[in-house]
């Protein structure tokens, strides 16, 4: 699946493990370390898919979601988090909920998850 994906996450060892790996998986990814630097690549290109960390010091992942749904509403969206307690309950529930995946995960769930995700929103465009 050759989507576009916008890849945040605040450390610099999972952001580059993760970018190749994706990139491996056929993926264009545009890879970045803030949540300020991601909304700036939303304003400027479209991405399919946006795989985002919750945790990162100058926004939460909520912050960006909340953003992708303003601005790009057609944008999937996945989060990842080590810390699932502390996703918003809007986030994990209902009709404004996203898909999350749990840190620590494997490769194959991530790009699992990634490929139902794509395949959903595909379904909803025909």
């Amino acid at each position: 699946m050759n989507a576009k994906v916008l890849l945040v996450d605040d450390e610099p060892a999972v952001l580059k493990c993760l970018s190749a790996a994706l990139t491996r998986f056929g993926y264009t990814v545009t890879a970045v370390s803030t949540g300020r630097a991601a909304l700036e690549e939303l304003g400027r290109e479209r991405f399919d898919l946006v795989v985002t960390d919750f945790r990162m010091p100058d926004f939460l992942g909520d912050a960006v979601v909340d953003a992708i749904r303003a601005h790009r509403p057609e944008t999937a969206i996945l989060l990842i988090t080590g810390f699932i307690d502390e996703l918003p309950q809007h986030l994990r529930a209902g009709p404004e909920a996203v898909q999350v995946l749990a840190k620590p995960f494997s490769l194959a769930s991530l790009r699992s998850a990634m490929d139902a995700i794509l395949r959903r929103s595909t379904a909803l465009l025909i």
